[in-house]
């Protein structure tokens, strides 16, 4: 789904509303913080992590949960480990509520040669 609430597949914004340069940087955050497990790539695992994410509008990770599990308690952990008390982009120029809410879908494929 794309639209003014949501990046692709990534994220969606179920509560709250944020623009959509917003979600851009969040991305951009991610694949900057975000990593691939070492045991999970070690054991061949890959698999799709679904989180949720409160984030207060000075871009401070209020909580974090796992909403799909991929399979994999590596990913899983990784997913959450990356989220859990992190700071966000601020969303301080781009909404007016004091926190939003998204699901997050990260997918980690394992490229195999």
């Amino acid at each position: 789904m794309v639209g003014p609430n949501s990046f692709g597949q990534f994220a969606k914004i179920v509560q709250g509303h944020a623009d959509a340069s917003w979600l851009s940087a969040l991305h951009a955050w991610w694949l900057k913080h975000g990593y691939y497990p070492g045991d999970a790539a070690r054991l061949g695992q890959d698999g799709q992590v679904r989180i949720e994410l409160v984030v207060d509008r000075y871009g401070r990770v209020r909580a974090v949960d796992l909403t799909q599990r991929s399979g994999s308690p590596f990913l899983d952990m990784g997913a959450l480990s990356v989220f859990r008390g992190a700071q966000l982009p601020s969303l301080v120029p781009f909404t007016t509520d004091d926190q939003i809410t998204l699901d997050l879908s990260i997918d980690y494929v394992l490229i195999r040669r």
